[in-house]
This record gives structure tokens, sequence and C-alpha cells, in this order.
């Protein structure tokens, strides 16, 4: 039987193409058969290092700082690379893929798949936070419960060896089963999505993708993953919410942001859009309403007038002062929020 070993590195390995790797005990060494380091910068055809013909990219993956060379950053919006490739990886044969990734997706985002509804479908991905491998009629949906969705930069993959599957993340192995369901040749292989490029797209970083014909082993895996830089900038997290501020019980003292007991004034803009001047003839009693959540008091208005029916936002710019409001900004339409 073949051996064939599929690496795919999330982040590029770029300047790591040649690194040697080491036999395996009685084995020849695993042969790559695709390697693509994600290196370019711009729109165009996707280098395969390992002799192959050019693939297409689709979407606008764009280069990135990576953890080897440069990694492309898919934006989970279609983004992916076609490798046009059915027998990328074999029906039967061993193999491994290994690739270097970043990202904070939660829901499921394929990182290599042939999945395109067909039987015997397969795919590495992202799930859950965790990285999974499914392999439909096979070892079914497997994963390693370890969180990778933290935004930092690793090596994953998956071997086959014989029946024997196993995750990898960095250079730990998860024994995830065993089975002799043949991979599905219907398909091509994509990077980034489903293979079918509608679906289950990957939010995040990825580099340096390898193929091998042949099953790398531990030394191997654990060789790529410390040629590669860990600490290369990865997805870094989103802001913080600032808290919400309840409204003060009853009894409780007022805090400045939301003391109401300052005269009545009118508001000093004019929302052109509504039939009804907010600016001329109305008095408005500003509610403690903080509604961006910035510590300030500001103002909705619900309008049924046509043509402007809808609710309104008026953003006070003052603080704790009684507002002086800015231009009014439709948050929705209808009369309810």
């Amino acid at each position: 039987m073949r051996s064939l070993l599929v690496f795919a590195t999330i982040v590029s390995l770029g300047s790591s193409a040649g690194l040697c790797l080491a036999q395996r005990q009685g084995r020849a060494a695993p042969k790559l058969v695709a390697h693509f380091p994600f290196d370019e910068t711009k729109p165009g055809p996707v280098a395969d290092a390992a002799g192959g013909q050019p693939v297409v990219r689709q979407g606008q993956a764009v280069g990135k700082a990576g953890p080897v060379g440069r990694a492309y950053q898919f934006a989970g919006r279609g983004d992916r690379v076609s490798t046009g490739n059915k027998t990328l990886i074999p029906a039967d044969d061993d193999f491994t893929i290994l690739m270097w990734i970043a990202t904070r997706q939660t829901d499921q985002g394929h990182l290599l798949s042939n999945n395109g509804g067909q039987p015997n479908r397969a795919n590495l991905m992202v799930s859950g936070g965790q990285l999974r491998w499914f392999h439909q009629g096979g070892v079914g949906e497997v994963s390693t419960n370890f969180n990778v969705a933290d935004g930092r930069w690793r090596q994953v993959g998956v071997t086959r060896i014989g029946p024997e599957y196993t995750l990898w993340i960095d250079d730990r192995a998860y024994p995830i089963g065993k089975s002799n369901t043949p991979i599905s040749q219907a398909q091509p292989w994509s990077i980034g999505s489903n293979a079918l490029g509608n679906g289950h797209v990957f939010a995040g970083l990825i580099d340096d993708v390898r193929v091998y014909q042949g099953a790398l082993g531990a030394k191997e895996i654990a060789e790529l993953a410390a040629a590669g830089k860990r600490d290369a900038p990865g997805i870094p997290a989103p802001p913080k919410q600032a808290p919400v501020k309840p409204p003060p019980r009853p009894g409780e003292p007022i805090p400045p942001a939301f003391d109401s007991r300052a005269p009545l004034e009118p508001l000093s803009y004019n929302n052109p859009g509504l039939e009804v001047d907010l600016g001329v003839g109305l008095w408005a009693f500003p509610l403690p309403m903080d509604f961006d959540h910035d510590g300030d008091l500001d103002l909705v208005v619900s309008c049924p007038d046509k043509p402007s029916n809808g609710t309104y936002f008026f953003e006070n710019p003052g603080g704790g002062k009684l507002p002086v409001f800015r231009p009014g900004v439709r948050i929705s339409r209808g009369t309810h929020f």
C-alpha cells in the first residue's frame, strides 16, 4: 500500500520548504506531494512549492506575517484556495496533512475539505473552537477537545497509518480512531471552505499547507512545529465591551449620568427626515438611557409619522450634563425598539 502524507500548515512555513524530514525506522521518508507556502502578497495563482501546477485563489485572501514566511488571511466570506485535485488525499493509502493556523472562529470552518455532500466525504476543520476531523462513513466526526480558537498560531494536522487516524496540534498526538472506509475521490480539495466554496468558510490565518505521500512520524512533525515562529502576530482579541450601567434602584443616590432633575431644554439639532421637527416646538425630557453604553445619557425617539416612520437614536456628547444632542440616526424601521 502506498503511503501518502498530507501536511498542511495554516501559518506559512515558507523558508522551511527544504526542511529535512528524518526517515522513520524501516520506512522511506514520506514524499511531499503538495506544498502551498502562501507567501504571495498580490492576487493571482497560488504556487505549489512541491513542483505541482499553481492552483486558484478565490476571494480576497491576502498575505500576512506568519510563523513560516507569510500567511493568508481568510475573512470568512468565501475566501478559499481551490486545488482542483480530487486525489490530493488518497482513498486508501497513508497520508499526513499539516498546516499552521490562527483563528478565533467557533462555528464550523473548513481548513482542507473535499466535502460536497457526497458519500465518504472528509474534511479537517475548526468547529466549536476545536480541531476536528470528519470522515463520513469512516471515523465520523472526532475532535481533540483542545481549544484552538484563541488567536494563537498552532501547527495542526491529521495522519492516517493503515486504519489508524491521529490528529496533531503542534507536536502532540491525539489518536481518534480506526477505519478502513475509503475517502471520496469525487470532489476536488479546497483550503478555507467546503469543496463547493459555498459554505463552512474559515475565518483566520492559514500558512504553509503540506501534503505528503506517506505518514510523518512524531519526530518529523515536532521538527516542523519547532521551525515555525509561534510568536508571529495572530488574531487579536476583540475589544472589550463597556459594562452596561443599570439605572439606580429606588432610594439609591442618582449618579450624574442619570440625574434628570435639570430644567427642560429644547433639542438643538433638527432631524431633516422627520416631519415633526425635533429641534423646534418639542421639549424633550431625556430618559436614563445609555443606548450605546458609553457612559452618557442618550435619547431614543420612536416616531410613527410618515415618511420618517421609525426609531431614531440621538447621541449625547456631553456626558452627565443635560445634553445637546447630535443629529438623529435611524436605528430601525417601524416604531418598535
